[in-house]
């Protein structure tokens, strides 16, 4: 694979060197930086370069990155009925986010997250597996988090989660439920 890497330097203009490899602008949560595919050899130089010029850069695997494709691969992997994976609202395919249940940017800066990814045979951020269906309201909450929204997503797929929620909800017996989904999880 020719371009297997991916390079973000964080500088609001660009420099000189940079213009010998063909970076894009991109407008990022946090501000403007700039971002490059390029094979090893050429990750090798940038980050040279990046670090004598005294600029903040990471690079990542391009697999870490988001792709074009991930919402009609989520798609053909996913027929409807579709349900919210963190709310179980009912959606339509038009109103329907693909969220992805490990974030892009979490994959891009933490071992972390594609550990979990690699325990569940997972080795692209954009796999199938890791693609959910969202309503917007719950994909602008969950954001780039993990944590409970993770836990919800993985088990948001199963009737019985949601029967056993809705039941610890009317008779208040939380600590049941915190038992249930302790006991899933070491399945």
């Amino acid at each position: 694979m020719s371009n297997d890497y991916v390079i973000d330097v964080f500088t609001d203009q660009p420099r000189k060197w940079m213009s010998d490899y063909p970076f894009r602008r991109v407008s990022g949560k946090y501000g403007v930086y700039y971002s490059v595919c390029t094979t090893n050899a050429g990750r090798v130089a940038v980050s040279k370069m990046a670090h004598k010029s005294g600029i903040k850069y990471r690079y990542y695997e391009k697999k870490w990155s988001r792709s074009d494709s991930y919402r009609s691969e989520f798609f053909k992997h996913n027929k409807a009925p579709y349900r919210c994976r963190y709310c179980h609202r009912p959606l339509k395919k038009e109103y329907l986010v693909v969220d992805h249940l490990v974030p892009v940017a979490k994959t891009k800066k933490s071992t972390l997250a594609r550990n979990l990814l690699y325990a569940r045979g997972i080795d692209d951020v954009n796999d199938w597996r890791n693609l959910v269906p969202s309503c917007h309201h719950c994909n602008s909450r969950k954001s780039d988090k993990m944590g409970l929204w993770y836990i919800r997503g993985i088990l948001g797929r199963y009737k019985l989660y949601w029967c056993l929620l809705r039941l610890t909800e009317a008779t208040g017996l939380i600590t049941v439920m915190t038992l249930i989904v302790l006991y899933l999880l070491k399945m």
